[in-house]
């Protein structure tokens, strides 16, 4: 559908167009100059990839780093030059270091135990990692000493001051919520503006690291480390030379670090209540291991699937009778299409067919289960602390298919925040009053489409196609996989054919919209056909000497 621009969209173009000076500014160690392009798009600062990449700042480089695992990562990861984003002129990614996929809410809510201060700025950078710290020291768990995420004191009441230690800490994850996303529909979450009145939103909060995707975040969520510790780097991820799914099977196997539900169940006899309910089997990162962790034991893991019916990994969760066959879909579909004003089966336009998945029908749905299983299996009904986690997934459906400028994407918005108040209060008649704790956060942001921020488009496929073509190669020789955000590189192959990985990178530096457009370059950007689509090349084997380089010339 056309898209409709809006004002704030002019920040977005301003904040993007800023990104690297911005950087540069928020970056205590320090960082290089951006490079600046001449009127042909060309201009960069340096000589060759390692010079361009040495000179990014060093925020942006130790987000990449965080995110990297040699060998299970893209063998090169590209950064594309903003406004140009991989994706296509259907669809938007979301992956990337800049602040405007990195920026996400974090708020704090829970009379007796958190501060009631509304937005905070601190001195020092938070970030997702630091959500399980947090919860840690709520509960009163000796949090691993060798994880980067810190304890976010400033949100929380003195010890002394606390109502002990909460029945039950709810985090709650809003897909695709990110700032940009909060900004573009400033009066559609109400209810996550009060919580943070009523309790601490902690301000310029960021993901962390890259590719900021939900299986990553979501397992630094639940670890308080990042993807180069707990290695769920990516969706897809290279092991023993086979590019794998996480959580393919519902198997939190490529996941190799336990998350602090998975130390404080087994350290409590595995008497707390642990649970999740979600969309995918991506956020289970949140959750951990169940019985997979030695001495765990089949947490609750409640996974809503093509037809709104839960599911899970018997082998490792547990799947109780209060997750199945949840009543309320029917009702929640009815109470959609009747939103509008008219019962004609259509939500925005759309048609609400089948089980209606991919609208705000199963936003209402899940906070269905959601209260079924709280109630069901006694969360916060005792003295030992419980954990609950849950991911709300349509709001980021609807970004990947409407994209973040339209109105769908302000109603999955309202939608979402809707059900804060539904949890809420269920939570106050439940667990009762001065006794919970919510957290509320994202993964990311979201890609403004292509034609509203005047952005090429880049296909990677086409790229990377190109790519084996410099070097007289088919695509499926030389590529082993693509991402959104780099290419696995079968190097031998690289190799006989008389190239390298320098070559490659160099390569890509000069590639344009006029390489990477399939056939003819649309009427609007002929006259910018020569612009280079990529910012720098850090190859994965490579970054910690980019880092070092970086690190040098700051210090210099």
């Amino acid at each position: 559908m056309p898209i409709k621009r809006v004002s704030v969209l002019v920040a977005i173009v301003a904040a993007i167009g800023l990104l690297t000076a911005a950087c540069t500014e928020n970056d205590t160690g320090g960082g290089g100059e951006a490079s600046e392009p001449d009127s042909t798009g060309k201009g960069r600062a340096g000589g060759n990839w390692f010079d361009i990449a040495c000179s990014l700042p060093l925020r942006t480089l130790r987000i990449v780093d965080r995110g990297t695992v040699v060998g299970r990562s893209p063998d090169i990861t590209f950064l594309p030059k903003r406004p140009h984003f991989t994706g296509g002129f259907d669809f938007t990614s979301h992956s990337g270091p800049d602040d405007y996929l990195q920026e996400v809410p974090l708020t704090f809510y829970g009379p007796g135990f958190i501060r009631r201060q509304g937005t905070i700025e601190l001195d020092r950078q938070v970030t997702v990692a630091d959500i399980a710290p947090t919860i840690a020291e709520l509960i009163d768990f000796p949090f691993p000493k060798d994880r980067p995420g810190t304890v976010v004191e400033e949100a929380l009441l003195p010890p002394e001051e606390r109502a002990g230690k909460p029945a039950l800490v709810m985090v709650v994850a809003w897909d695709g919520g990110g700032i940009n996303v909060l900004d573009q529909w400033p009066n559609a979450w109400p209810n996550l503006k009060r919580l943070g009145e009523m309790g601490t939103a902690v301000a310029d909060t960021i993901v962390g690291s890259s590719p900021s995707v939900t299986p990553a975040v979501h397992a630094t969520i639940g670890t308080g480390a990042f993807p180069d510790r707990h290695k769920a780097v990516d969706i897809y991820m290279r092991v023993a030379d086979e590019i794998e799914e996480a959580w393919a099977d519902v198997s939190p196997e490529l996941l190799r670090m336990p998350t602090l539900a998975d130390l404080y169940d087994r350290a409590n006899n595995n008497e707390p209540e642990i649970g999740v309910v979600a969309e995918h089997a991506w956020h289970f990162g949140m959750l951990g291991h169940g019985a997979a962790t030695p001495g765990g034991d089949h947490d609750v893991a409640a996974l809503i699937n093509h037809s709104g019916e839960t599911e899970t990994n018997p082998s490792l969760y547990s799947l109780p009778p209060s997750a199945v066959d949840v009543p309320g879909l029917d009702d929640a579909l009815q109470s959609v299409d009747a939103d509008d004003g008219a019962i004609d089966s259509q939500w925005m336009g759309h048609e609400l067919a089948g089980k209606a998945k991919g609208t705000p029908v199963w936003i209402k749905h899940q906070s269905n289960i959601t209260k079924s299983v709280l109630g069901g299996e006694g969360f916060g009904q005792d003295g030992i602390p419980d954990l609950f986690f849950t991911n709300y997934k349509v709001l980021d459906l609807v970004g990947h298919e409407y994209n973040m400028v339209n109105p769908e994407v302000r109603s999955a918005l309202e939608y979402t925040d809707d059900e804060l108040a539904v949890l809420e209060t269920y939570l106050n008649q439940s667990v009762d009053r001065n006794r919970w704790v919510m957290i509320v956060t994202a993964d990311h942001g979201q890609q403004p489409d292509a034609s509203a921020i005047d952005a090429w488009p880049i296909a990677v496929q086409e790229m990377a196609a190109d790519l084996a073509a410099h070097f007289d190669l088919e695509q499926d020789e030389l590529v082993q996989e693509t991402r959104v955000t780099g290419l696995w590189l079968d190097r031998e192959v690289l190799e006989s054919a008389g190239g390298s990985l320098d070559e490659a990178a160099e390569f890509l530096l000069e590639y344009t919209i006029e390489d990477n457009a399939p056939g003819d370059i649309p009427p609007e950007y002929r006259s910018r056909g020569s612009e280079r689509l990529v910012e720098a090349i850090l190859p994965s084997e490579r970054l910690a000497d980019i880092i070092a380089c970086a690190e040098e010339s700051a210090q210099g």
